[in-house]
């Protein structure tokens, strides 16, 4: 059944049930094994970052997420983001480390939705272009706070980056998950303000990306939680780009403009944020803090997802000014999360 909800109840929606309620587990998937390492680890052949081992726990629980309830993709989601954001930003390596205890926590924490049985079959890296074909027929309009586009991209890129985990259970797995999420939220509308203010075409990732910033400075009606997702979402969208989909991309997002060029005179007084946090993600000060564990799950989810998206893409503001004001305001998203 589709359910046509609006972008104001998708948001409230995460905040009471898929970012701060209960956790809903899979269905038993006996016999079960957990994630074996499947390439070399840090350390080895030049290898830097966290193991890939932790990039197959995510995958495969982001491939399973359709068996039960859509909001526990983001444990897979948040796995494969600590990956590659070791790894992106080039992480030394005590923060790393610190880093992977606290992903070690937030997997202990979930563990049934880490658990799986191990495929047998071998990759099948040719089939990925599915993935994309099913991305195609929903990703011109706004749906999910831009879930969809989110779960898809960091699975392409995963994939992209370590073809012999492309097997066909998980890309089968991560199709019925696209289709899921496209029957079960129905597509925002349009806005007047979007139409009336409209942004121009992006002609490049860097273009996107630097409207999205800009849009994240403005009173947000979602609070943090819609200041995450369009971040993450627009992250997702110039990933596309990045993977050479660019028609996808520019038609993900017109999508995407939807979702984040709101009018923020519906935001006032703007959703209150919390204090920023004393260190950035970047540090191993921030990973070494308690507090970080002491989030709901949801946004646990969000420590390592957010971080991902913000930090790899802030260095295409070209605007001096407008980066250091964006810097303040993601380390008070952050402190909204760990309180």
């Amino acid at each position: 059944m589709k359910h046509d909800w609006t972008r104001r109840e998708c948001l409230k929606f995460g905040v009471t049930a898929g970012l701060g309620g209960a956790i809903v587990g899979l269905p038993s998937l006996a016999p079960l094994a957990s994630a074996q390492a499947s390439g070399p680890e840090p350390g080895t052949n030049g290898e830097k970052g966290i193991p890939v081992r932790y990039l197959e726990a995510g995958l495969a629980a982001l491939a399973n997420t359709w068996r039960g309830y859509w909001g526990n993709g983001h444990y897979g989601a948040a796995a494969i983001s600590a990956y590659f954001f070791a790894r992106d930003l080039a992480l030394d390596e005590r923060t790393c480390k610190a880093m992977q205890a606290e992903l070690d926590a937030f997997r202990e924490a979930g563990k049934s939705l880490f658990e799986f049985e191990t495929p047998k079959e071998e990759a099948t890296p040719e089939r990925v272009a599915e993935i994309v074909r099913s991305l195609e027929k929903g990703i011109d309009q706004s749906r999910a706070a831009g879930h969809d586009v989110i779960f898809a991209a960091l699975a392409l890129k995963a994939f992209h980056h370590a073809p012999a985990l492309a097997k066909p259970q998980w890309i089968d797995g991560i199709v019925k998950l696209d289709l899921h999420l496209r029957e079960r939220f129905g597509a925002d509308a349009d806005t007047e303000f979007n139409r009336a203010h409209p942004i121009a075409k992006w002609q490049t990732p860097q273009e996107l990306v630097e409207s999205t910033f800009a849009c994240f400075m403005r009173p947000s009606l979602g609070g943090p939680v819609g200041l995450i997702h369009g971040i993450t979402h627009a992250d997702a969208v110039a990933e596309l780009w990045e993977l050479g989909h660019e028609s996808l991309a520019a038609r993900g997002g017109e999508a995407l403009k939807v979702h984040i060029n709101l009018d923020p005179s519906l935001a006032q007084p703007e959703p209150a944020l919390g204090e920023r946090v004393p260190d950035s993600p970047l540090s191993h000060r921030f990973w070494e803090n308690p507090t970080v564990r002491n989030a709901t799950w949801g946004f646990r989810g969000h420590t390592f997802k957010f971080p991902y998206s913000y930090y790899r893409r802030r260095t295409a503001i070209r605007d001096a000014a407008l980066r250091e004001q964006c810097d303040a305001r993601a380390l008070a998203v952050l402190g909204s999360v760990v309180r």
